[in-house]
């Protein structure tokens, strides 16, 4: 059975935007200005993210974390990050073409990230171009992050698009977790900073190996018999 696909809700960091380097970087300086004696390579820095801002410095304290340096270390982060965000940010290799030619075959784009609601919409405008996208929306303070799925409903709600129409693509095991808990499938797409074994691939209902895989896939439908490209 094939299913109209008439809606994409994206994730963002890791899945749009290679936002690393700048999340490195910004956790880097919040620790030594906290004098907390840690610090974080590339590759390591990719364990810290997926789950919003207070895991992440969570993350970052490892043995050390306590309610206060928490609160010191977040304190620190938040303003460095908003500073940093756009220094090397940059969409992947492939992202603003896909993009484009979805928004050409009629389909509605949409973000949902657990970056901060302001500062994915700021990143969305200055990296991405914002017009393609109906909405935006980031995590808001005192709301769960994903794979909660109030995102994604908060979608469904505000623009009235069926489950049944629509589609999630993200990096990692929580957008896999993200859209199976808001009833939708998921496409996993390989170039971002998912720790992409056997268990999150089989968990995956379409697999994307480069951002103009997802064209294919829609331009053609999606089918519940497929795994993907």
């Amino acid at each position: 059975m094939r299913m109209e696909i008439k809606n994409v809700i994206f994730d963002l960091d890791g899945t749009l935007l290679n936002t690393l380097v700048d999340i490195q970087g910004a956790i880097n300086d919040a620790l030594k200005s906290c004098h907390v004696p840690l610090s974080y390579s590339f590759e390591e820095a990719k364990r810290l993210i997926g789950d919003g801002a207070d895991t992440l410095v969570h993350r970052s304290l490892g043995d050390l974390d306590s309610p206060e340096l928490f609160a010191s270390v977040k304190k620190a982060y938040m303003p460095l990050y908003r500073l940093y965000q756009d220094r090397h940010t940059l969409p992947f290799d492939g992202i603003s073409s896909m993009l484009y030619s979805l928004h050409e075959m009629g389909l509605k784009l949409f973000v949902a990230s657990n970056k901060p609601d302001s500062l994915a919409k700021a990143i969305v405008s200055a990296k991405l171009n914002s017009c393609l996208f109906k909405e935006v929306f980031g995590h808001r303070e005192g709301e769960p992050v994903k794979p909660n799925p109030i995102l994604v409903q908060r979608i469904f709600l505000t623009d009235r698009i069926s489950p049944e129409e629509t589609l999630y693509c993200g990096d990692s095991h929580v957008d896999v977790e993200t859209a199976h808990n808001a009833g939708i499938p998921v496409a996993l797409c390989l170039w971002g900073y998912g720790k992409y074994d056997a268990n999150l691939l089989d968990k995956a209902e379409y697999i994307l190996k480069q951002p103009s895989d997802l064209v294919s896939l829609l331009k053609h439908g999606l089918s519940t018999h497929e795994k993907g490209i």
